[in-house]
């Protein structure tokens, strides 16, 4: 809703932005024509590289292929995105840093860094829901959700556009 500011406020830039936005628009194509373009392939494999909170809804995409039967598509397009984060993840390793960037350990530590993993999404979630955007975030997300169950949606690609959506919203609520 506000993609001028995202970029001043540090939170996204415009190279993200439009990865996810190549990959949603890319799934679309997909789920009601069939056919597996240039954007999806770009879309998810670039979002992580830009931003590793990318791979939720790469990951998604991917997840989505493979429930419509397009097994080697999933799975190579899956190959292909992890590869470069682990090993960005391996040499960093090497170098005796930590697996995870900076940038995500900063914000995994925000909230409840001693907690376990289940408690923190809880936590994160619970402080999302004190900010507009995130009550927003979480309207949509549960529009998406619920609107995924509707019968009549059920018969073409719109079902799982709007499960796919819905749960990429829920991931950043709880991440």
């Amino acid at each position: 809703l506000n993609m001028a500011g995202l970029g001043y406020t540090g939170m996204e830039h415009s190279l993200h932005a439009a990865a996810a936005l190549a990959t949603v628009l890319g799934l679309w194509i997909f789920l009601t024509e069939g056919r597996i373009g240039a954007l999806l392939i770009l879309g998810a494999f670039f979002a992580p590289l830009f931003r590793l909170e990318g791979l939720a809804l790469s990951g998604l995409a991917c997840l989505a292929l493979l429930i419509r039967g397009q097994w080697r598509a999933g799975f190579t397009l899956g190959a292909a995105t992890l590869a470069p984060v682990l090993g960005f993840m391996a040499f960093l390793h090497g170098l005796g840093l930590p697996w995870l960037p900076g940038s995500v350990i900063a914000k995994v530590n925000l909230i409840g860094a001693e907690l376990g993993p289940l408690r923190r999404a809880l936590a994160q979630f619970t402080v999302n829901m004190l900010y507009v955007p995130g009550r927003i975030l979480a309207a949509a997300t549960a529009l998406s959700l619920a609107l995924a169950l509707v019968p009549a949606l059920r018969r073409d690609g719109r079902a799982l556009f709007l499960l796919v959506l819905g749960l990429a919203g829920l991931a950043h609520l709880v991440g």
